[in-house]
Protein backbone atom coordinates (compact mmCIF):
# COMPACT_ATOMS: atom_id res chain seq x y z
CA UNK A 1 0.00 0.00 0.00
CA UNK A 2 1.45 3.32 -0.98
CA UNK A 3 -0.14 7.11 0.09
CA UNK A 4 1.06 10.27 -2.48
CA UNK A 5 -0.09 13.97 -1.96
CA UNK A 6 -0.20 16.18 -4.77
CA UNK A 7 1.23 19.26 -4.65
CA UNK A 8 2.66 21.20 -1.98
CA UNK A 9 6.33 22.43 -2.07
CA UNK A 10 7.02 19.21 0.81
CA UNK A 11 5.27 16.51 -1.75
CA UNK A 12 8.27 14.19 -2.02
CA UNK A 13 9.09 14.57 1.44
CA UNK A 14 5.60 13.93 2.61
CA UNK A 15 5.19 10.89 0.68
CA UNK A 16 8.26 9.30 1.93
CA UNK A 17 7.58 9.96 5.80
CA UNK A 18 4.19 8.71 5.24
CA UNK A 19 5.40 5.17 3.04
CA UNK A 20 7.49 4.85 5.93
CA UNK A 21 5.20 4.59 8.24
CA UNK A 22 2.53 2.40 6.55
CA UNK A 23 5.56 -0.39 5.21
CA UNK A 24 6.24 -0.23 9.58
CA UNK A 25 2.67 -1.05 9.77
CA UNK A 26 2.90 -3.65 7.87
CA UNK A 27 5.68 -5.20 8.90
CA UNK A 28 3.98 -5.04 12.43
CA UNK A 29 0.43 -6.59 11.30
CA UNK A 30 2.95 -9.56 9.80
CA UNK A 31 4.26 -9.92 13.10
CA UNK A 32 1.15 -10.08 14.93
CA UNK A 33 0.14 -12.74 12.28
CA UNK A 34 3.35 -15.01 12.95
CA UNK A 35 2.85 -14.76 16.72
CA UNK A 36 -0.67 -15.47 16.41
CA UNK A 37 0.11 -18.74 14.21
CA UNK A 38 2.85 -19.45 16.54
CA UNK A 39 0.38 -19.67 19.26
CA UNK A 40 -2.28 -21.60 17.42
CA UNK A 41 0.29 -24.07 16.66
CA UNK A 42 1.75 -24.31 20.16
CA UNK A 43 -1.78 -25.03 21.39
CA UNK A 44 -2.36 -27.26 19.12
CA UNK A 45 0.61 -29.03 19.82
CA UNK A 46 0.26 -29.37 23.15
CA UNK A 47 -3.18 -30.62 22.58
CA UNK A 48 -1.69 -33.46 20.59
CA UNK A 49 0.46 -34.01 22.77
CA UNK A 50 -1.97 -34.77 25.75
CA UNK A 51 -4.23 -37.15 23.89
CA UNK A 52 -1.61 -39.55 23.24
CA UNK A 53 -2.77 -40.90 20.57
CA UNK A 54 -1.92 -44.21 19.58
CA UNK A 55 -2.48 -43.22 15.74
CA UNK A 56 -1.73 -40.11 13.83
CA UNK A 57 -2.52 -38.37 10.77
CA UNK A 58 -0.68 -35.21 10.06
CA UNK A 59 -1.97 -33.35 6.89
CA UNK A 60 0.48 -31.21 5.73
CA UNK A 61 3.33 -32.65 7.93
CA UNK A 62 6.05 -30.30 6.63
CA UNK A 63 9.39 -32.06 7.75
CA UNK A 64 7.58 -33.01 10.84
CA UNK A 65 9.39 -30.63 13.27
CA UNK A 66 6.02 -28.96 14.54
CA UNK A 67 4.15 -31.89 16.29
CA UNK A 68 7.70 -33.09 17.32
CA UNK A 69 8.48 -30.64 19.88
CA UNK A 70 5.71 -31.32 21.43
CA UNK A 71 5.46 -35.16 21.45
CA UNK A 72 6.89 -37.22 24.44
CA UNK A 73 6.80 -40.38 22.20
CA UNK A 74 5.87 -41.58 18.87
CA UNK A 75 3.00 -42.41 18.39
CA UNK A 76 2.63 -46.40 17.39
CA UNK A 77 1.51 -45.29 13.94
CA UNK A 78 2.40 -41.69 13.02
CA UNK A 79 1.51 -41.46 9.32
CA UNK A 80 1.87 -37.60 7.43
CA UNK A 81 0.88 -36.26 4.30
CA UNK A 82 3.14 -33.95 2.35
CA UNK A 83 3.39 -33.06 -1.21
CA UNK A 84 7.26 -31.38 -1.21
CA UNK A 85 9.82 -34.25 -1.65
CA UNK A 86 12.43 -32.60 0.07
CA UNK A 87 9.85 -32.29 3.35
CA UNK A 88 8.50 -36.04 3.21
CA UNK A 89 12.39 -37.00 3.08
CA UNK A 90 13.35 -34.82 5.93
CA UNK A 91 9.70 -36.36 7.71
CA UNK A 92 10.77 -39.95 7.18
CA UNK A 93 13.96 -39.47 8.54
CA UNK A 94 11.89 -38.46 11.58
CA UNK A 95 10.13 -42.17 11.57
CA UNK A 96 7.11 -40.14 10.07
CA UNK A 97 5.91 -42.65 7.36
CA UNK A 98 4.81 -40.08 4.66
CA UNK A 99 2.18 -40.33 1.84
CA UNK A 100 2.58 -37.99 -1.03
CA UNK A 101 -0.42 -37.15 -3.24
CA UNK A 102 -3.06 -35.03 -4.33
CA UNK A 103 -5.70 -34.51 -1.20
CA UNK A 104 -8.05 -34.29 -3.74
CA UNK A 105 -8.14 -37.96 -4.73
CA UNK A 106 -8.58 -41.29 -2.98
CA UNK A 107 -7.03 -41.70 0.39
CA UNK A 108 -4.73 -44.65 0.79
CA UNK A 109 -6.24 -45.31 3.87
CA UNK A 110 -9.71 -44.86 6.15
CA UNK A 111 -10.58 -42.46 8.40
CA UNK A 112 -11.49 -44.58 11.23
CA UNK A 113 -8.16 -46.18 11.38
CA UNK A 114 -6.91 -43.35 12.50
CA UNK A 115 -7.48 -42.09 16.16
CA UNK A 116 -6.25 -38.17 15.93
CA UNK A 117 -6.27 -36.52 12.48
CA UNK A 118 -4.29 -33.01 12.44
CA UNK A 119 -4.16 -30.17 10.14
CA UNK A 120 -2.02 -26.88 11.04
CA UNK A 121 -2.23 -24.26 7.96
CA UNK A 122 -0.14 -21.11 7.68
CA UNK A 123 3.20 -22.63 9.28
Amino acid sequence: MAIAFAGGKNESVLNAVTNFFIKRLQAFGARQRDLGMERCNAWAGRLVAALEPESLLDVGCGDGSLLMRYLGKLPRDYCGVEAAPDLCAKAEQRGIKVYSYDLNGRWPFEFGEVRCRICISGH
